[in-house]
């Protein structure tokens, strides 16, 4: 135990939830010992408990909560190797993608929970944070091996099977101490309601204040305003929970960025009309939803600049395969 708990101890702090009966979510903290070769660890919130099937228990939680942070870490440099070696849009997409997931586990960094595809990022480049979308990443850990597990993990603290598995995946997760933590949650009324209502779950676990962005059906005067409101109470608050007032100059730049590289995407969906496509497939269908993450910030302008690039060769090259069906 000693010694897997030593493999563990570059994380400072690391919450777990070793599945008691306490509904409030309530954690035990552990506090690996950097110090100390062995690992020894501390425990807080409550009487140590040092038998040793607590400690096998506690010690599968650390192991487990270090496997989405090193897949993430194995895509960054992976990534950045084969972006100095072929240049390719895919690769530095992928490797940009990864270096802001991952600092969201750094320590001194402010988090804020998003539902990028959903949610006007913009708002979030006027502050220093970190936005972490978790529904994106359950779709990652969905992809892999941990997907099975960390959906028993929620399924066994009462969640249905039939809830959607990108919400048992979010859920568990927390149980699991994959992600990293919020300092705040904020989620829309756009698509599902699940969506809101795991964003509500997961304010409680973490015991963080979670915000949701109430979005009319119908455009009109009145509605604008609505959102407006909304949109200022959301910005103020996000100021108090980072100590940082709202850069008006820094939210109007990330404006620009994102126009620009609306524009860029909209010239992208014109050459998609043609037959065949000049892109398709997976790649396409998970850049236009995870690329959001990154719509804040010129890395989304510079990817879209670059696919779109990659497309025009495409079709001056005839370099085209065979499309049989457009859906």
């Amino acid at each position: 135990v000693r010694r897997g708990l030593g493999k563990v101890k570059k994380r400072r702090w690391t919450e777990f939830r070793p599945g008691t009966d306490d509904e409030a979510g309530a954690s035990a903290f552990v506090r690996v010992d950097e110090q100390r070769k062995q690992g020894a660890s501390t425990i807080f919130g409550g009487e140590p408990d040092r038998s040793l099937e607590a400690a096998i228990r506690k010690l599968k939680i650390l192991e487990r909560a270090e496997m989405f942070e090193d897949m993430l870490q194995a895509m960054e440099r992976q990534s950045g190797k084969a972006f100095a070696e072929d240049g390719s849009t895919r690769s530095l997409w992928m490797h940009e993608w990864s270096k802001l997931v991952l600092r969201a586990f750094e320590p001194e960094e402010k988090v804020v929970y998003v539902s990028a595809y959903a949610f006007p990022m913009e708002i979030l480049g006027a502050f220093d944070v970190v936005p972490f979308d978790f529904e994106l990443a359950s779709g990652m850990i969905g992809t892999s091996k941990m997907g099975v597990p960390t959906m028993i993990e929620c399924e066994e603290r009462g969640y249905s099977p039939d809830v959607c598995s990108f919400h048992r995946i979010a859920l568990g997760a927390f149980y699991a101490n994959h992600f990293p933590t919020p300092d705040l949650l904020l989620t829309t009324s756009f698509y599902c309601d699940g969506k809101a209502k795991t964003n509500e779950l997961l304010s409680i676990l973490y015991r963080k204040e979670a915000m949701l962005l109430q979005v009319p059906a119908e455009i009109n005067r009145d509605s604008i305003r609505y959102v407006e409101r909304q949109l200022r109470k959301i910005a103020a608050k996000i100021a108090t929970t980072v100590g940082q007032p709202l850069d008006e100059d820094r939210l109007k730049e990330a404006v620009r960025r994102s126009n620009r590289a609306r524009r860029l995407q909209q010239r992208m969906l014109t050459l998609l009309k043609r037959r065949p496509a000049p892109w398709g497939g997976s790649q396409l269908i998970s850049f236009s939803i995870n690329s959001l993450w990154l719509a804040f910030s010129e890395v989304k302008e510079r990817l879209n600049n670059s696919f779109l690039r990659e497309m025009e060769q495409r079709i001056e090259g005839h370099d085209l395969g065979p499309e049989r069906h457009r859906i």
